[in-house]
């Protein structure tokens, strides 16, 4: 039996950092989605998963990483660049 495929969105960030070698440690098949995937190199579990280059604000590249994708964690935020800058849509 194929081991479940999950999505992890943000893969560059700090949740996403730990969250990873737990999925991958249970077995779990694991795509590393990120606008800048080469920023993940250094990583231990690199060559482990499955990377994509997508970006949320570009729906149209969401296609291919959610192909296949039992579930998914969504782990991007919208943080702002410095005080009274406002939201971006």
């Amino acid at each position: 039996m194929t081991a479940k495929l999950i999505l992890v969105t943000g893969a560059t960030g700090y949740i996403a950092s730990l969250l990873i070698p737990q999925l991958l440690e249970k077995g779990y098949r694991v795509r590393a989605m990120a606008r800048t995937p080469e920023r993940l190199k250094k990583r231990t579990w690199y060559k482990q998963v499955e990377m994509v280059r997508a970006d949320v604000m570009e729906p149209e590249t969401l296609v291919k990483a959610m192909q296949g994708v039992q579930t998914a964690y969504y782990l991007i935020h919208n943080m702002a660049t410095g005080m009274g800058t406002p939201p971006s849509n």
